[in-house]
């Protein structure tokens, strides 16, 4: 659990996705994302607008054979038995 300010609050939302239309594309054990143009509202649960900007923590677990990547700082990593 992160330490947070007073003014801010937890939200965790888990959120699944069967049929993207587009912004988000699986190739073998690869997941890709484009968000240009308005398309990551397609498959991420956000308002898609450049005015609107938004943090968020994002949370992921991957097998020991694999690596996730995303932009922004890593704020910790936790290694686990296989999943």
């Amino acid at each position: 659990m992160h330490n947070l300010c007073m003014n801010v609050r937890l939200v965790r939302i888990n959120y699944s996705i069967e049929k993207a239309e587009t912004g988000v594309h699986f190739r073998d054990s690869v997941l890709h994302t484009d968000n240009q143009i308005r398309r990551a509202r397609c498959w991420f649960p956000c308002i898609d607008d450049n005015i609107q900007q938004c943090c968020y923590d994002l949370e992921f677990t991957v097998a020991h054979n694999l690596v996730a990547v995303s932009t922004g700082s890593l704020l910790y990593q936790v290694e686990m038995n296989d999943i």
